[in-house]
């Protein structure tokens, strides 16, 4: 489980909110003393909004960026223990699939009279990036606690190279009080190859049947 939720000022001069978490699951059979056989599932959610307030002469400039995305992961691996007393550490690899949904970017800026707060301008920016996969190969280093036989308090740390395929034909909807007061189009925004690097980290509770 993770999750995050911050509020701070980024060095643009933007704060930047962060509401985003994840969950999931590992199942594991052990073969012998020391192999395991796992399948790791995750849910992660990604909520993320960057904004700031500016006055010039006269005007209040109010701006705001969004983005949203859902991802799930399938991961099958295998993993060796080293066993002392209540204490587990293992490693291993896994083969980590995720599908990324789309990514929703929305922009709006706000302009208005710093006195009468009436408004001046007006604009809207939807981005809709489309649904994407990576694929790839993960390194496995973690440890399990065992306050019983039973149950076990574990984290677990993991580097992984992939292959992605993401991105693709964009589209955005645009609407101002400026003219053109409506827009609709589309953009290439594309990113494949060994070019995805990413880390986990997570931490959990386990129960051994």
């Amino acid at each position: 489980m993770g999750w995050f939720d911050v509020d701070m000022e980024s060095m643009d001069n933007y704060n930047i909110k962060e509401n985003s978490y994840a969950l999931g699951i590992l199942g594991t059979y052990k073969t012998s003393s020391m192999t395991n056989y796992r399948v790791r599932i995750n849910y992660t959610k990604i909520g993320i909004k960057e904004y700031h307030d500016q006055y010039y002469v006269g005007i209040r400039n109010n701006e705001s960026v969004t983005g949203s995305q859902n991802k799930v992961t399938i991961a099958p691996g295998v993993s060796w223990n080293l066993s002392k007393e209540k204490l587990d550490v293992y490693f291993g690899i896994e083969i980590p699939f995720t599908l990324h949904r789309k990514f929703d970017v929305d922009y709006k800026s706000v302009q208005t009279d710093s006195a009468s707060g009436a408004q001046i301008t007006y604009m809207y920016i939807k981005n809709e990036i489309p649904n994407g996969y990576s694929v790839g190969v993960g390194g496995i280093f973690g440890f399990n606690y065992f306050l019983s036989s039973k149950l076990s308090l574990g984290a677990e740390f993991s580097p992984s190279l992939l292959y992605s395929n993401l991105g693709g034909n964009v589209k955005v909807k645009a609407s101002s009080t400026q003219s053109p007061q409506t827009a609709v189009g589309i953009s290439e925004d594309n990113f494949r190859g060994f070019t995805h690097y990413e880390n986990r980290f997570s931490f959990g509770i386990s129960l051994w049947l």
